[in-house]
């Protein structure tokens, strides 16, 4: 295939995914059940006549088939009549140009930031393998990984604003892009919308310092999302690097161990880390949701978050059994990793915790009412202390660790269930590989935080809802990576033997390819466990979660959030719990994908 051929292939293919994320967009939008598309353009509680309406849901063209309207509603895309936000009271195109800039200088810094941390961490860990410092680096970075953004941003604004300033010492801005007195006495004429550019443009240093300190908290938090990823890909491209012959040969010749990894380690081992550098932005895009709502961040995320309504509230084979021998093997190998078991063992005890919780704390605890005791700080009555009602929060944290725990492993169980299905399908059956992997494309270019805050709003705020929706935006990882394990396994002499001895597709793929390349899927499953909890906190947090009546730890740290400065403990003893659970499973997770996976164990 030709580079022109190539290229136009490959851009048509882009065409179908745009197509496919506005059918989405579409479907979420005006296709669910109890969805009123008119009710975007209605002010609350403003009185309209029957006739009003049905002439502006005919203007609208709502009144046609379904269809149809997905007609005018792609036409009015291409035209740049995206509708109009109540939110911004201004078009939603309009709106969102004015915030994009925002959001990508928060996203590029938080880039840069995570890259600059991440690269040298991942030269160290692997220079040091199997050391204390590759140890150490690792766990840091999955310790980074495990804090959920928003929890971390509002202790960033804790430590750096409130402390720092009862102590007298210098604080950070916790909230905007800019001083208010900067932009009063000394503005900027905007020419990028990037302050830190459009400053060094114009020479206004002052505003340019203003704005510096104001990104520093922001981008801190949000780069943790991609620390992690940067540091575990530096690391297995330098250790493949530092195996080649030509730095062997340098090596015998004498060279300094600097001279090698810099100037010939690096320049080949830091080309994937760029790579991936465009696909991180995009994560960072999807992330700054909760970043940008935590520090008032004037972007594209906190207008999401803003624009989007809470909705209503609703309270036996011979192969199969050689691999599980093979799974049972690698398990008992978690014996001689400490910090697997470690992880281990913490997650166990918060399981066990979250479990008994309701056996013995009484179900009053949420409802009962004690303002003689609200906001009383942990003593040995209140372990974590009292919330702004005067109940104990040590109990809603363990109430809190049964609904997120099992919400959690159902998702990752159902989506597991989907996306191993459809890949295993995928990778077998050509015919349905395209129309599958392109599908899933389609659901992975929205990000996932936002296409789960406009299911949950749409679908109502329930426990049940909130899965679904997770469920809804997490099984395109597994189907990927379902099909990956699949091509690898059909080209096996044994897959050829069965197809050549007529065996249907559907028994290929569950009684002889599933059993065979299931493990390294399900190795996913801890650490997503993890990322699934920090999701659903974070969609509790900006408003999407099951209720203000059902103990989540997410909702839990937003209400606490207000009192922040008068009861820090109403969000540390949440937060902690949620960061302890992530990183357990995150460490089981890591462990994990060093030992199903091949390419890591070598």
């Amino acid at each position: 295939m030709g580079l022109l051929s190539y290229v136009a292939r490959r851009l048509a293919l882009l065409g179908l995914v745009l197509l496919g994320v506005s059918m989405v967009v579409f479907f979420v939008l005006r296709g669910m059940p109890g969805v009123d598309p008119l009710a975007a353009y209605i002010a609350p509680g403003l009185p309209m006549s029957q006739d009003a309406l049905a002439s502006l849901r005919r203007q609208l063209h709502l009144d046609e088939p379904l269809p149809l309207q997905y007609v005018y509603y792609v036409a009015n895309l291409l035209k740049g009549d995206w509708g109009y936000s109540r939110t911004a009271a201004q078009p939603v195109l309009d709106a969102l140009l004015a915030r994009l800039p925002a959001t990508v200088e928060l996203a590029v810094a938080a880039v840069l930031l995570s890259t600059a941390l991440g690269i040298p961490a991942g030269i160290v860990a692997a220079l040091r393998k199997d050391r204390a410092a590759d140890v150490a680096v690792r766990v840091v970075s999955i310790t980074g990984i495990s804090f959920p953004v928003f929890w971390l941003g509002i202790i960033l604004q804790l430590v750096f604003f409130y402390y720092m300033g009862q102590l007298g010492l210098p604080t950070l801005p916790s909230r905007g892009r800019i001083g208010d007195t900067i932009a009063l006495i000394d503005p900027i004429t905007p020419m990028t919308g990037l302050y830190l550019v459009d400053s060094l443009l114009t020479g206004k240093l002052a505003f340019f310092g203003s704005a510096l300190r104001h990104l520093v908290l922001p981008s801190f938090a949000l780069s943790l999302i991609g620390l992690a990823a940067v540091v575990r890909i530096m690391r297995a491209s330098m250790l493949e690097v530092l195996r080649q012959d030509y730095i062997l040969l340098a090596r015998s010749k004498g060279l300094p161990t600097r001279t090698i990894v810099m100037r010939h380690a690096l320049r080949n081992a830091i080309t994937p880390v760029l790579t991936t550098a465009g696909t991180t932005l995009g994560i960072l895009l999807g992330g700054a949701v909760v970043v940008e709502t935590v520090f008032s961040w004037p972007g594209m995320g906190s207008l999401a978050a803003q624009g989007i309504p809470r909705g209503r509230l609703a309270l036996r084979r011979r192969r199969s059994a050689g691999a599980v021998l093979t799974m049972l093997g690698q398990l008992a190998s978690i014996r001689r990793s400490t910090v697997a078991t470690t992880g281990a063992a913490l997650f166990v005890a918060i399981f066990v915790t979250g479990a008994v919780a309701p056996l013995v704390i009484p179900a009053s605890v949420v409802r009962d009412v004690a303002f003689g005791a609200r906001l009383s700080p942990p003593s040995a009555r209140h372990w974590f202390g009292t919330d702004d009602f005067g109940r104990d929060l040590f109990s809603l944290v363990m109430l809190a660790a049964n609904l997120d725990l099992r919400v959690a492993l159902s998702v990752v169980l159902g989506a597991l269930l989907v996306g191993t299905v459809l890949g295993a399908v995928a990778g077998l059956v050509n015919r349905l590989d395209e129309p599958i992997m392109r599908a899933t494309d389609v659901f992975l270019s929205i990000p996932s935080l936002v296409l789960a805050m406009a299911i949950a709003s749409v679908l109502g705020r329930s426990v049940q809802n909130l899965a679904i929706a997770l469920v809804f935006v997490s099984w395109p990882i597994y189907c990927r990576l379902m099909r990956g394990q699949v091509l690898s396994e059909k080209q096996k002499p044994y897959v050829k033997s069965l197809r050549t001895l007529g065996v249907g597709p559907a028994r290929m793929i569950f009684l002889h390819v599933v059993p065979n390349t299931l493990f390294p899927v399900i190795a996913r499953a801890p650490a997503d466990v993890g990322l699934i909890l920090i999701t659903m906190a974070a969609l509790s947090y900006i408003g999407f979660g099951p209720g203000p009546y059902v103990p989540e730890w997410g909702s839990l740290v937003a209400a606490g959030q207000t009192y922040i400065f008068q009861a820090p403990w109403l969000v540390v003893f949440p937060g902690v719990a949620i960061f302890l659970t992530s990183l357990s499973l995150n460490l089981v997770g890591d462990w994990a994908r060093d030992v199903f996976d091949p390419r890591l164990r070598s």
